[in-house]
């Protein structure tokens, strides 16, 4: 399918599969991760923030000088850069650049707060 232009393909035999084998081999993170998919109104939530998202004031800066921990309590805990490319817990002089993306997980206060931070219109 993507080499027919699909851009996701979802195999749900294969998916549940590997959820199966996950939990035998590693339970606490796969009840923490399943927690985090599950609960979105109190609990813990992922949300993506990207580069076009931002104020232009936030846009061109290094996730250190964006200080999203110390302003809202949440925490960026991934990074898609330009090229598609994820990086798992970000360094702090990762600029945020055209094209970009960043993974921010918190609770829903935090995530509030970093709605509030970059005036962005809560996600659902």
């Amino acid at each position: 399918m993507k080499y027919a232009g699909a851009d996701h393909v979802i195999m749900p035999d294969s998916i549940g599969g590997t959820h199966m084998a996950s939990i035998v081999s590693s339970p606490v993170v796969i009840d923490f991760l399943d927690q985090i998919r599950t609960i979105k109104q109190d609990g813990t939530n992922i949300e993506s923030i990207s580069f076009e998202e931002l104020p232009i004031i936030y846009q061109d800066k290094t996730l250190e000088q964006l200080n999203i921990k110390k302003l809202t309590g949440a925490t960026v805990i991934g990074f898609k850069s330009k090229n598609g490319e994820f990086v798992i817990n970000p360094a702090d002089n990762t600029l945020i650049e055209e094209h970009s993306s960043l993974l921010v997980l918190g609770n829903s206060i935090e995530i509030e707060n970093v709605n509030k931070l970059f005036n962005l219109t809560t996600k659902k």
